[in-house]
This record gives structure tokens, sequence and C-alpha cells, in this order.
């Protein structure tokens, strides 16, 4: 079939029923199309699986039609059905009213936050005016407080036809009602078909989420992260080069195998996702429950078109009792690919049956090992409310000074680089983060921003606790220290800004706070100034530490200290390991030097030793002075006098 790009409004309409409730029977009246596809759903006379029709209620406006299982045994592949529908057709046999799996789809519905639906009252022809009448009664309890509270309640049969307009007219009501899918989000499907089609190979089909896929373009499979081409897309049996968000949609793969894509993959674009075990969730039980959910229960989680087995780590009590709500985190036993808002259900483990349903708020997050936290619980109750402008900052702090990329935040977020870029600059204009660097994009929570501030802060306090009578703490060993918690990027801005506002002080590489003084005892200002003695008195020879150690009264650690605070005032200098000199010594040698000669004048080292009467163990280590200060430069086995003072 030749392609043609097909325009107007795609709304999804699912049916929702008990078994042999006349659901198929129904589409195939509307649309001509039997949805029941398999051997065994015709000799059985039961939808197993899903199955597809569409029909044109008018010109621009097509719904499609998902045809789900009503059976008990089947309600996984109504779930995987459900996915991404608009509006919910329920289905009541006028014979037999509201049942079992009525009940359970209808509550399916509610959790998935499905908005609008209307009412089939199928088999109206078997039964007496008086019996439908009282089916319709037994409806509206059912749907009384409910999203369909006010829904058309239509009778129809599907053999005579009586209804059918009736019903086509409410279906077109509600289908313009609905709002048009965004397709500027990212590409998702979920696929909840996966088939070979001869000639032409695999073949997945499923309602297309958000976004839009064009024909050439590369898709990935998650969670297994493969890749594929899309050879052929179909939209309502019509071949087109490009979907788009709400159409049930056809995809022909290229290079990948039915095996490898299969119900409950997500078919979404490459390196900007990451499939996940862990989801915070918010958690509602169904107060049809027939049990409490208790802390680490095993259920069935069924997202999109996926069913895993996981555990419910409750965060706020020790169960959760029915109809009522809560945070959990959700631990799965295989991986999984979600966004946050994307909705989802739990069925118990055993018996199977619908006891619950929620919200996914975070589809990256930390293990919560301490439940009842109220840090926590409160930044998942931001997660709640699903504004990146909120979220954003909290999925920040949880990666601390390590910050995040625009990758990262695309991943967690769902949304598209350049969307990303405009909510970032939002955002830090009214402060909750901070831009480490814009390319690559990096960033921080304003909250991290204040601890990491604080973490300097405090470790300078304790530095100059431990160590009074030293000006401060070296650059690099706080630099080492900080980058245990934050990449070299953050603690550089950090650092800038504590800086810019004067909050500490960097001198000669080493970092102290302002209001830090250092104050002597008596006694410790005596060896100070005996310290400071010895050394300008030794002028270019002076005596190794050890030696001018022993000629001072103390403890080793207090002589230790006293010479620590004249290197780092600058009144000595240590050239090497053992010696140290006096700068006013090391000032008086450089205007010697300039003394000697001019710029250009050359000296060998024997002169230097001999003009100062200095041995080699002194000279070499003055000669490597002043070539680093840029008095002298070496010059073969010379140095030559390159400024004057």
């Amino acid at each position: 079939m030749a392609e043609e790009e097909l325009s107007g409004k795609y709304v999804i309409v699912g049916t929702a029923g008990h078994i042999d409730h006349g659901k198929t029977e129904l589409i195939k009246a509307l649309t001509g199309v039997d949805t029941d596809r398999l051997k065994e759903e015709k000799e059985r006379g039961i939808t197993i699986d899903i199955g597809f029709a569409s029909l044109e209620l008018e010109q621009g406006l097509r719904v499609g039609f998902v045809d789900v299982p009503g059976h008990e045994r089947f309600v996984k592949n109504m779930l995987a059905g459900a996915a991404g529908i608009d509006l919910v057709l329920l289905v009541v046999a006028a014979n037999e009213s509201v049942m079992l799996q009525t009940r359970e789809h209808f509550e399916i519905c509610r959790l998935l936050r499905v908005k609008k639906g209307l009412v089939a009252i199928t088999k109206s022809d078997l039964v007496e005016d008086e019996i439908r009448e009282l089916v319709k009664l037994e409806v509206a309890e059912l749907l009384k407080g409910s999203f369909m509270e006010d829904a058309p309640i239509v009778g129809v049969s599907s053999k005579t036809g009586e209804g059918l307009e009736e019903l086509v007219a409410g279906l077109r009501s509600l289908a313009a009602e609905v709002e048009a899918k965004d397709t500027s989000g990212v590409f998702r499907l979920p696929v909840d078909r996966s088939f070979v089609m001869r000639g032409f190979g695999t073949v997945v089909t499923g309602s297309l989420f958000s976004g839009e896929i064009g024909v050439e373009e590369t898709v990935e499979i998650l969670p297994s992260k493969l890749r594929a081409r899309v050879r052929g897309l179909q939209v309502f049996n019509k071949s087109v080069r490009r979907a788009f968000a709400g159409q049930r949609t056809a995809i022909n793969l290229q290079g990948i195998s039915t095996a490898e894509v299969r119900r409950g993959d997500i078919l979404t674009l490459p390196d900007l996702f990451l499939p996940g075990h862990m989801f915070d969730v918010q958690l509602t039980l169904l107060p049809t429950s027939p049990r409490p959910l208790v802390h680490l229960a095993r259920v069935r989680f069924h997202l999109g078109t996926a069913e895993i087995m996981c555990r419910v780590h409750l965060l706020e009590g020790k169960r959760l009792l029915p109809g009522e709500e809560t945070l959990a985190q959700l631990r799965l036993e295989k991986p999984t690919f979600a966004l946050p808002g994307d909705r989802f259900i739990i069925r118990s483990y055993s018996p199977i049956t619908t006891i619950g349903g929620g919200l996914i708020i975070d589809i990256l997050p930390l293990k919560h090992k301490k439940r009842y936290s109220e840090k926590v619980l409160g930044a998942l109750r931001t997660l709640t409310e699903l504004d990146p402008r909120r979220t954003i900052p909290v999925f920040a702090t949880d990666k601390g000074g390590a910050g995040m990329g625009e990758k990262e935040i695309v991943s967690r977020t769902g949304l598209k680089p350049e969307k990303v870029r405009g909510i970032v600059a939002e955002m830090e204009q009214k402060g909750l983060i901070h831009i480490i660097s814009r390319e690559p994009l990096l960033i921080i929570s304003a909250e991290v921003a204040q601890e990491l501030s604080e973490s300097i802060i405090s470790l300078l306090k304790g530095f100059h606790k431990t160590y009074p009578l030293r000006r401060g703490m070296p650059h690099k060993e706080l630099q080492e220290k900080l980058l245990r918690r934050a990449p070299f990027s953050a603690f550089k801005w950090v650092m800038a800004n504590l800086l810019a506002e004067q909050r500490l002080i960097l001198e000669k590489e080493v970092l102290y706070l302002p209001e830090h003084q250092i104050t002597l005892s008596p006694r410790e200002s005596r060896m100070k100034e005996e310290l400071e003695s010895l050394y300008r008195k030794a002028g270019l020879t002076p005596p190794s530490w050890e030696e001018a150690s022993q000629k001072l009264s103390g403890t080793p650690n207090l002589k230790s200290k006293i010479l620590h605070l004249l290197l780092e005032q600058g009144t000595l200098v240590r050239l090497t390991e053992d010696l140290i000199f006096h700068q006013q010594s090391l000032n008086e040698l450089k205007k010697s030097v300039y003394q000697k000669g001019t710029s250009g004048d050359r000296f060998s080292v024997g002169e230097f030793k001999e003009w100062f009467k200095i041995t080699r163990k002194y000279g070499i280590p003055l000669l490597e002075y002043l070539d680093s200060e840029k008095v002298t430069r070496r010059v073969g086995d010379e140095r030559e006098i390159i400024r004057k003072e």
C-alpha cells in the first residue's frame, strides 16, 4: 500500500468488562473487524489476548479500539491493552449485569486515571425493558462518585443494531473532548504485540504514548538496549511515513528478531533513557482489597504492557490499609523503563487479583535505607507534583556534590534536551539550582551547594582549632578532602563563591577564615622571637632544623608549631628539607647579586660561593632560589643576571 500522511485527531478507546459480555461482537458491529485473531479464541468463543480495530467517526476524527479479554485468567492481557487508552467503553451484558471482572476492569481504569468513558449495555435484545432499566441502575451505582458518574449509558444489540447509532454519537462527543496528545515529547511506544510478517520480518504494535517516529529512524528497545531501524510504519492499517502520539501504530523493525523484542518492552530514541530496578511511587490500595498490604509484600507489578514481580517497601508505615495511600519504593525482580507520571497497577501474588496502583514519581532513586525519614518523605511529596521546576532540584540533591548532567536530567524526567536548558536557566534565576558548567551542562542543587559551603567552613574551623598557630589550611589539602564528595568543578564553583562573599580568604595557596587570629602565649612569643633571631643572625649559613631546635627550650611539638607559623608568615623560607633561611637574608642576597653586575652579566658557581663565603651545601639551593625569583637564570654551568632591582 502506498504511504500517506494521516491527518486529524486519533483517540484510543479500550473496552472493559466481564467475560462473554459481548465486547468483541460489539467492536465487530461498530467496525466490521473481528478482533479475535487467535485460533483458540475462535474455538472457545472468548477473547484471550488483545485485539484491535478502528472506526472513523467523522472527517478528521478516528478512534482505535483496543479489545481486551474479560476472563480473570487473562486480566494481565487486559492491563497490557489498557496502556495508553484515552476513553473506556465499559461493556455490561443486560442478561448478567455487573459482574466480578466488570468491577475489576473498572477499578483498573480508575487507577490508571482514564478520564472519560461511556457504557454499553449489550445483549439488550435478550431481556425485557424492566430488566434493562434495572441493569442501568446497577451500573449507575457502580459508577457513582467516579470519573464516569455522568457517563452515557446506552443499550445496544450487536445482532439487531439497536442503539449502535446512539453509541457512536456518544463516542463522537467524548472523543471530540479528549485533549490531543503532546507530540513534542520524547518518542515512547510500549510493545503489546511482536510477530513476524512474511516478506517484512519483525513487526511490533502498540499505542504511541508520546512524541513521534518516522521511517528510517533508529529506535532503542528497553530494557535490553538493543537497537533497530524503522523499516515501515502503519497507523490504522495504512502505511505512513510518520506516526504520532495517540495513534495505534505498527512498526516494521529491521535488524532485530521477534525473540529480542516482546510484549512489555518499550521502544524509544537511542541514548536517552536507562532501565531501572527500583521506582519511587505514590501507592493506593483499593478499598476492595481483601487485606492490608504489608511491608516487603511480593506483588505483581503492571506498567504499560509489562508484568514484573516486585517487593513493596512501604516508607510511611508497616502496612497499608484498604482505601489508604502512601509513599513506597518498588524493587523489581527484572528491569524495565518508565518516566515520572506513568501509572501502574499491582495485583496480589496469590490469589491473583487487582489490589491497587498508583503514580511513578522517580525512576532512578537511591535505595531508601531509612524508612519514615521526614527528609526523604518531604522530597518524595515534592516529586508527586510532577513539575520539573520542582523535581529537578530534588533529583540534583540526590546526586550530591557530583551534580547532574544534561543526559541524566533527560533520562530522569523525560524532557527533551532543548527543554532542559530552558527550565534549568529558569531554576537558576530562582536560586533553586546552580550551573557549575554550561558546556557540558552540570548543575548542583542550592541545598547541596549550601552543604558543601558549610563543609568547607567547618573543615577550616576544625583546622584552626587543631592548629591555632597556623595561618590556615593548604588549598590543595582542603581540595583533596572535598573531592571525596564533589568533583573539582563543583569544588571550584563553591570556593569561588565563598571567596567572593569574603567568607574565607586565600593567600599564597593557604585558606583561612577572616575571623581567625593567631594569638600567642608569652611562652610562645618568646620562642618565636628566639627562633627568628637565630635564623636572622645565621644569615646565609643557617643551622639545620635539628641543630636549631636543640638551641630552643620547649617541647618538640611546640617548636614545630612555631616553625610552621614563621614559615606561613613568610618570615622564614624553606629551600630544602633541611635548609631554612630568614627572609631578610634572602632579600639582602638579591640586592647583593644586583650590585655584582648588570643584566646579562654572567658568573660561575665558584664565583658565587666566593662572593658570599659559603659552601656548595648552601650555594646550590640559593642559586636555585634566585632562579625561581627571576633574579638569575641558568646558562650551561653559569648564571646570568636577568633583571635589575
